[in-house]
């Protein structure tokens, strides 16, 4: 499973677009505070995530109802 997960996440890094410093970001986080810390920060950004999708949730309705009319 390890190398699965190495060769996973290599490949997907190689084909993001988006830069690689929100890996050293983690890394930095977890090097000045704790290494929990990115786990956390994580967290946070999917709780965010999560508030502002219900807070506009009349803007992506549309997705679903195009699927269900296919």
């Amino acid at each position: 499973m390890g190398n699965n997960n190495t060769l996973i996440t290599t490949g997907v890094m190689n084909a993001a677009p988006i830069e690689r410093s929100t890996s050293v970001l983690a890394g930095k986080l977890a090097e000045w505070f704790n290494p929990h810390v990115p786990f956390i920060v994580g967290a946070g950004f999917v709780l965010l995530s999560v508030v502002f999708v219900t807070l506009n949730r009349l803007h992506v309705m549309h997705v679903d109802q195009v699927g269900a009319a296919h």
